[in-house]
């Protein structure tokens, strides 16, 4: 979830799903509860089987399909406003503005963690499998809005954009705290390796109308992802600045994070969160890691159609 790594755009994307890991098990609870109503006495096991019908009938599944595609569908629009490191270790700070759509039916969505398909359970277990993009890296200030760069990295070259296979899980263990872990896997773009992220989510807060977690993360890649965002080549050391560095796979981050979401009505919300990310392993002894502790944040506003 790193500002430089994948800029305004990814950061609201996780916190986001981090939200939702904590709400989807609420919500659950929230339906059966609306559905008695505030004022009804509890209903009884002898009153429920008579107006269920018989005691043999097996109760109504929804069918697959209805399962899959749903029975409504979701839209949102954000937008953002936040600043962090201009890239994975850099000293310089980079601002950005955004607006994100979000839309989702059924287990199929599509927004800033690209398009994809999730599921999640009443008891706050989420999976997700997406198709989305790392924007690259580039060698100067770069003219994409969120896309990481500086005039200090010039003769690194350009990191072109790839496209990813995004995989993110969370598994609840109490009411309060989820176990996550994420990985991206290169589809396309051969210069990128492949990047893993686990770690806890905690629900510091969760009513109806705000929702706090925090989380910390350990952040890794392959050998070819290290190299390329950490490492430099001898070719490099001679159009740049940097010495020759050579990387390995394994942890290159640690990050401590937090999301705020405060909802105003049924369609709008405020949301906002912030990030410290160390650099650590070998990763933080590359040249281009001028400062190993960076922090990044935004805020914005949501408003659901």
């Amino acid at each position: 979830m790193t500002w430089a790594g994948k800029s305004l755009r990814s950061m609201h994307g996780w916190l986001l799903l981090g939200s939702m890991f904590f709400v989807s098990g609420a919500q659950g609870a929230q339906t059966a509860g609306a559905a008695q109503g505030e004022g009804d006495s509890p209903v009884s096991a002898e009153e429920a089987s008579v107006s269920s019908g018989p005691a043999d009938m097996p109760a109504r599944v929804p069918s697959l399909s209805s399962q899959i595609w749903g029975d409504h569908t979701d839209v949102s629009l954000s937008l953002l406003v936040g600043a962090g490191p201009s890239y994975m270790g850099s000293r310089d700070t980079q601002r950005a503005v955004g607006a994100f759509f979000g839309i989702s039916r059924g287990i199929f969505f599509l927004d800033d963690r690209g398009i994809g398909v999730q599921y999640g359970s009443d008891d706050g277990l989420m999976a997700s499998l997406s198709i989305g993009a790392d924007p690259g890296r580039s060698e100067k200030k770069s003219s994409v809005a969120g896309r990481p760069g500086s005039e200090r990295l010039k003769g690194m070259g350009t990191i072109r954009s790839a496209t990813t296979a995004n995989l993110a899980l969370s598994v609840p263990v109490t009411d309060w705290l989820a176990l996550t872990g994420a990985a991206e896997f290169r589809v396309h773009g051969a210069q990128r390796g492949n990047t893993f992220h686990a770690g806890f989510d905690v629900a510091a807060l969760d009513t109806d109308s705000d929702q706090i977690t925090v989380g910390l993360k350990a952040h890794g890649g392959n050998q070819r992802y290290n190299a390329l965002f950490f490492g430099v080549t001898p070719q490099q050391a001679q159009t740049s600045r940097f010495s020759a560095f050579e990387t390995k796979s394994g942890l290159h981050a640690y990050s401590l994070e937090a999301g705020w979401n405060h909802v105003l009505d049924r369609h709008w919300s405020i949301t906002g969160g912030v990030e410290a990310m160390r650099m650590a392993s070998r990763a933080a002894k590359s040249p281009i890691v001028e400062k190993r502790t960076g922090v990044s944040g935004f805020v914005g506003v949501n408003y659901q159609f």
